[in-house]
């Protein structure tokens, strides 16, 4: 689902009442916010209802995470999903990604604990790094977020143990990758480039304009119209193709507007 289908998808939904305004950057909720009214319109025998009425007697009114961008409180689902919205398959999935991050905010945190060893052999220093999650929390919720158990050894600070075997493996550096779209956006919003409000906006248009296009594992790839305007900026002047100046541009806009 590209990030402009996905807007979309998702003023549909606000239209349709399912949601709240998708159109917003902050994700700190207000002081007057109705968690537990919220969490009972979504109570059923689904797994989202589950979820809600269990979290109902956990969440707590004086957790306060999140940024207050100024703009419109964060997208919350606001009723249970109908019959023909479950059918709607790609809308039904926003739906349900809107709700899983809504009730995951509300859950308690993931806890684990990392373990370090570090052998010494022969004077070369080797690492061995693992995590023990103690409670999963939100991410039972979350379930692509689920932290990769790693094992670690129940080693004392001291001990002594036997090289099994060494060896040497010849590689080579790769170049990076294309951008996916979600790679793009996470970039974007480093370096404070758009909001999230218009962002999908912005990719869509390199689209429109000819200047990139999706192969077919969803990567962006540059055309030769892109790499031409982006070869042009940078005869005249190579900071033009940087994404300080956007960022700095919209950031001094900001300051005007305020």
């Amino acid at each position: 689902m590209s990030p402009d289908e996905a807007m979309r998808i998702a003023e549909k939904l606000y239209m349709e009442g399912f949601i709240s305004y998708p159109r917003t950057e902050t994700t700190r909720y207000p002081s007057s916010f109705d968690r537990m009214s919220t969490l009972t319109n979504l109570g059923g025998d689904d797994e989202i209802g589950r979820w809600a009425a269990k979290l109902i007697y956990e969440v707590s009114d004086s957790r306060q995470v999140g940024k207050d961008r100024g703009d419109h409180p964060p997208i919350i689902p606001l009723k249970k999903p109908t019959v023909g919205l479950r059918n709607g398959d790609r809308a039904f999935l926003l739906y349900e990604l809107i709700c899983n991050y809504f009730l995951a905010g509300l859950a308690s945190d993931c806890i684990y604990l990392e373990k370090t060893v570090v052998f010494d052999v022969e004077g070369e220093r080797f690492q061995l790094d693992g995590v023990e999650v103690m409670e999963p929390g939100y991410t039972d919720i979350l379930t692509n977020e689920r932290m990769r158990f790693r094992e670690v050894p129940g080693i004392a600070v001291g001990s002594s143990v036997g090289v099994r075997d060494c060896g040497l493996r010849e590689d080579a550096t790769r170049p990076p990758d294309y951008l996916s779209e979600s790679d793009l956006i996470d970039l974007m919003e480093k370096h404070e480039i758009g909001t999230d409000a218009s962002i999908a906006v912005h990719i869509q248009s390199i689209f429109k304009r000819n200047f990139a296009f999706l192969n077919d594992q969803r990567k962006i790839v540059p055309t030769p119209m892109g790499s031409a305007l982006i070869g042009a900026y940078q005869a005249l002047d190579d900071d033009l193709v940087k994404p300080q100046i956007r960022s700095t541009l919209e950031r001094d806009l900001k300051l005007i507007a305020g």
